[in-house]
């Protein structure tokens, strides 16, 4: 297996935009390259840039959240 992972990484770096498929055990996988994205701030960061509650509705702060996600976050927002 670990031959075959060798070879799948080693087209990789000859082509990093084409994914590369192979059969592992009794396993299809198709792997691919990815660009790396550097994070400009955590959720965290912006909640806490925003300052203390100011009331508003649940609808408000799902768009809050959700543009954040937008702007690098990783989770989907909460359901209220």
């Amino acid at each position: 297996m670990l031959e075959i992972l060798e070879q799948v990484l080693m087209r990789l770096r000859k082509n990093p935009g084409r994914p590369v498929r192979a059969r592992l055990d009794e396993m299809e996988v198709e792997i691919r390259m990815v660009k790396s994205q550097a994070r400009s701030s955590r959720l965290g960061d912006h909640i806490a840039s925003l300052g203390p509650w100011s009331g508003e509705s649940a609808e408000e702060i799902t768009e809050l959240i959700a543009g954040a996600r937008k702007d690098g976050g990783s989770v989907e927002p909460p359901v209220f």
